[in-house]
């Protein structure tokens, strides 16, 4: 940009070099070698993605990747050993078997040396150069940084192959989308009439200046739940202002597995207040209006090939911030009309973590969190996508839109659409059409808009990642195009051309790093230039975020900088923000600091806000109760304008315990999150369904996502689970940590939930008893029996398939622990039977019980004859 003020262009030169270093420089963690970068990459395996975060490091040798965990993504059976030995198990023929040891690897009957250079213990695992893994597991790897991405080719067919080209066949022929991995799916049901939960907020406002007192009062209800087997859905705001009534109804149905309208193979369908999604360059969202929507886009999952939006609702006094990749990126406060909305977010290359921090008024705080991958297979070959919508707004315009995104190859898609938008107080039409594709590491997206009035617009965009950097850089060119959000102007502009660059630079904090680039040429050739930089971190309980914004209009230059913290200090609390004109004037626009000290259930607050221009500085106190059935707010601010406002507001949300029907209050929001009604047993017969006399278990603890949540099981063997986020898959199991008996296993790997807005489900989560099977091994020579050492001992269950592994001791002794109830057969494994020349794999049937006995589990084998 050559008019940068030299201040700011020394900054902005900074921050560039930073990115670019960024891709260069060593992620931070553990001590490592120099030059050493850390990845996460995505498994794919002849068009499949068999594992979604594979930890591996880079250095100028090349790339290591984890031996154990590559094998469980490929379902081969290698397992980790005892120290000193490094691991063992068999590549797919349990005659080739596998044991690695220092200095050496053995390989069916081949023992080879290897090279200690080039594999590496850390973290649990076995970190090995990818040469050795192509030779030890037959296949061939080829690693791609650019877009953290493993390609795997099988030499030989792979166990992981035949199980996914099963599942998905299996998928194909039941017409139902794929299921979350590693839990069953729980069923929802839906009910004619369920009484909803509902989030109500009542609040009232004195406000005392020289005009005189005005008091302001307001009622805020969101109400969510089951109606004639819809999601029904009802925003009501009430108050004595001008707008007194403002109600919002939805009714809408939902199936991830795309079973709505027949032939249309629908993902959610809508009438009443429905969001109609915004396009690029031409319209933004308004979720006021009543209108209908239906779309089989995967649910959750972005409409745009490299945006992604998010929205909800959000009561009045909450705010919320951002977090993408661990950055703090935005922040909103409740908008008028209840909600909050981030459209347009720029999707990263590789895996896109968003965490949504929401806070409200009393102190309350929670957490959603969204993942989404961002690459070539979006949209997969011969897939069609749609989303039809349609509303019109309050001054009776319409505002439509049809989108289409069709997958046309393994790394191109066709998108197209057409659009109606309110534009000057009447209805404006556009059509679309574009190209995604994917070459190499690059991404390219063109488009060409063409208006009614014979406006035309094109767009093309690249974007990339270079080492640690994502970049993005686009082109606009129009000719006569005006919309929604490129409004008519004087002097038109003809062309746009951005630069956004992303990147996390290592560094005793890891910094996350933010440039925005854009130059808009008018007609008569006048330009007009725009630089947004951002760095933010979080260490520990502090969280800071510092952005600048140079803009250069026509000769009119503005340079703006904004900054954010928040430190924790115990039950001390500190955050604040300031804004700050650096030119043409250097003054402070905005100061807001905030003190929080919680005592007991009662949160105080105080606070100074100061508007330095308008001579305005207020002092805010306010004294809330958080916890309970309910929450309460008492605030007051004064100000040096002589301003004085006392204000109250009372929250409640109520939820039906679908269990036994009573209600529960609580002082946090419920109607716009799902509920579940968990009941935890213990499933003797191990059928996963609670038979008369199988005892619920009380005490118990839930996994939500792998983390603690919510209270332990009562005397019922039931806890109610709240806030789970709607329409996001959920996985919830036992925490088998906290049972009482360590021979108790979570049964069926737990269950995915999808919940819904305002719904409480019912779900029966059954704990197996299992028992600890062990015993000797023993070699008869000459009469005499002595203890087998190094012998391994196979469990078999009913089918034959291998249950357990384990090594004998000095002593000949084995356990196998964690055994389901049930009939197994023990024996050595044909790697034992010939390593020793045994006569046989001399095999024993057992009976594993509740209480571990199972009479004789002895093995005897002996030499096989010479």
């Amino acid at each position: 940009m050559p008019h940068l003020p030299a201040r700011l262009r020394s900054g902005a030169w900074a921050l560039g070099a930073a990115l670019a270093l960024a891709a260069a420089a060593p992620a931070r963690g553990a001590p490592r070698p120099p030059r050493e970068e850390a990845l996460l990459l995505e498994v794919h395996l002849g068009g499949l993605v068999v594992c979604d975060g594979l930890p591996a490091y880079a250095t100028a040798q090349g790339v290591r990747l984890p031996l154990l965990q590559l094998a469980q993504a490929l379902s081969l059976d290698i397992h980790a050993l005892p120290f000193p030995d490094l691991a063992e198990g068999f590549v797919l023929d349990e005659r080739r078997t596998f044991r690695l040891a220092p200095g050496r690897v053995t390989l069916g009957d081949r023992v080879e040396p290897t090279d200690p250079a080039l594999l590496e213990a850390r973290d649990d695992d076995v970190y090995v150069a990818l040469p050795l893994l192509e030779r030890w597991l037959s296949v061939k790897l080829e690693v791609k940084p650019e877009l953290q991405i493993l390609e795997v080719t099988a030499l030989e067919p792979l166990p992981v192959q035949a199980r996914l080209e099963r599942e998905a066949l299996a998928a194909q022929l039941a017409r139902r989308g794929p299921r979350e991995p590693g839990a069953a799916r729980l069923e929802d049901e839906r009910a004619l009439v369920a009484f909803p939960s509902v989030d109500q907020t009542l609040s009232a406002e004195v406000r005392h200046d020289r005009p005189g007192a005005r008091t302001s009062l307001r009622s805020t209800t969101f109400a969510a739940g089951d109606l004639a087997g819809a999601e029904a859905s009802l925003y009501a705001g009430l108050s004595n202002g001008r707008d007194a009534v403002d109600l919002r109804p939805t009714l809408a149905r939902s199936d991830p597995d795309g079973r709505l309208l027949g032939p249309l193979a629908a993902r959610y369908a809508g009438v009443g207040a429905v969001l109609v999604p915004g396009l690029r360059n031409v319209s933004s969202a308004d979720p006021r209006w009543l209108g209908a929507t239906v779309t089989n886009y995967p649910l959750g999952l972005p409409g745009a090939f490299d945006r992604y939006s998010l929205s909800g609702a959000l009561r009045p006094g909450w705010d919320v911030e951002l977090y993408q990749n661990g950055a703090l990126v935005a922040y909103q406060a409740a908008r008028p009309d209840g909600t909050y909305a981030f459209d347009e977010l720029p999707l990263l290359l590789g895996q896109n973590e968003y965490r949504l921090v929401f806070h409200g008024p009393f102190g309350e705080r929670r957490e959603e969190a969204r993942s989404l991958f961002f690459g070539p297979t979006m949209t997969s070959p011969g897939e069609v996508r749609y989303r039809v919508s349609a509303q019109r707004d309050g001054a009776g315009c319409l505002r439509a839109s049809a989108l289409l995104d069709a997958g046309l190859g393994r790394h191109l898609s066709l998108a197209g659409g057409a659009a109606v938008v309110p534009y000057r107080l009447a209805s404006k039409g556009f059509a679309f059409a574009g190209l995604r594709a994917a070459l190499g590491g690059l991404f390219l997206q063109a488009d060409l808009d063409v208006a009614s009035d014979a406006g035309r617009l094109a767009e093309l965009a690249l974007l990339t990642r270079l080492g640690g950097v994502n970049v993005r850089l686009s082109e606009l060119l129009a000719s006569s195009f005006t919309s929604e959000l490129l409004p008519a102007r004087a002097d038109p502009l003809v062309r746009r051309a951005t630069a956004r660059l992303d990147a996390v630079a290592p560094a005793a904090v890891p910094l996350a790093l933010a440039l925005d680039l854009q130059r808009d040429t008018l007609r008569s050739g006048a330009s007009e230039d725009t630089v947004n930089g951002r760095v933010s971190a979080t260490v520990g309980r502090t969280a800071f975020s510092q952005t600048l914004r140079w803009v250069s209009l026509q000769g009119f230059e503005l340079t703006e900088a904004v900054t954010r913290f928040s430190r924790r200090f115990g039950a001390l609390a500190v955050s604040g923000q300031a804004l700050w004109e650096l030119h043409p004037a250097r003054r402070l626009e905005l100061l807001d600091l905030r003190v929080e000290r919680q005592l007991g259930e009662v949160l105080l607050q105080g606070g100074v806000v100061s508007l330095p221009q308008s001579r305005d500085e207020r002092l805010v106190l306010a004294a809330v109760k958080a916890l309970g059935a309910f929450g309460l707010q008492v605030a007051a601010s004064l100000s040096t304008t002589g301003e004085v406002v006392v204000g109250t507001q009372l929250f409640f949300s109520l939820t039906r315990e679908p269990r036994e029907g009573g209600l529960v209050a609580d002082a946090q929001p419920a109607a716009g999150a799902g509920a579940l009604s968990a009941r935890v047993f213990l499933d003797r017969n191990g059928n996963g369904r609670l038979d008369p006399g199988e005892p619920v278990i009380p005490g118990a603890r839930l996994l939500v996502n792998g983390s603690a949540a919510g209270p332990a099981t009562d005397a019922r063997g039931v806890a109610f689970l709240r806030q789970l986020p709607a329409y996001q898959p959920v996985e919830v199991a036992v925490d088998e940590a906290a049972l009482e008996d360590p021979q108790w296993k979570a049964g069926a790997g737990g269950l995915t939930v999808l919940a819904r807005p305002g719904k409480s489900q019912l779900a029966d989560l059954p704990v197996i008893p299992t028992a600890v099977v062990e015993g000797t091994v023993s070699l008869r020579e000459r009469r005499a029996q002595r203890p087998l050492e190094g012998a391994e001992v196979l469990l078999l269950d009913a089918a034959g398939e291998v249950a357990g592994r384990a090594r004998t001791s000095y002593d000949g002794w084995y356990a196998f622990e964690g055994v389901r109830p049930g009939v197994y057969r023990l024996r050595l494994s044909d790697a034992t039977v010939r390593e020793l020349a045994l006569a046989s794999p001399a095999e024993r049937e057992i009976e594993a019980l509740e209480d571990g006995g199972a009479g004789d589990r002895a093995l005897v084998v002996t030499r096989a004859a010479r």
